[in-house]
């Protein structure tokens, strides 16, 4: 079972590589897919910046917390995630969702759980 963790959380890290490389290189693009649309250089900008940060920052968490078995980091990662959904359930409540958005918020939510679990049942190193 530590070795199917394992690999879902290294999928993860390589969905969110890739999402967030992406924002990097490709804002335009990136946005579009996710129904973001850069209407100036600050959007651009803020594609890149915080789209772009968020998914290739918790992703270099999830590395760290493969590497260094540290629970906190798979927490992290869980905390920022539940974020995500938390804020999307608002904007269900407000503006109503669409099966995309059901979609990511279901995704969200698989990674929550993922990454809580992980951080409780993958063996730690010892430290001495």
């Amino acid at each position: 079972m530590q070795y199917v963790i394992q690999g879902l959380v290294v999928l993860i890290v390589l969905l969110f590589l890739f999402m967030g490389a992406n924002f990097v290189l490709n804002p335009t693009a990136a946005g579009g897919d996710v129904g973001l649309e850069a209407m100036s250089i600050t959007g651009m900008s803020s594609l890149r910046g915080d789209m772009g940060g968020l998914f290739l920052g918790t992703a270099a968490l999830l590395i760290y917390g493969l590497v260094r078995r540290n629970e906190g980091a798979f927490l992290a990662a869980a905390v920022y995630m539940g974020a995500i959904a938390l804020c999307r359930i608002v904007g269900f409540a407000q503006e109503g969702y669409t099966e995309s958005a059901l979609t990511a918020f279901g995704v969200e939510i698989f990674i929550v759980l993922l990454l809580s679990y992980a951080a409780v049942r993958l063996p730690k190193f010892r430290h001495q």
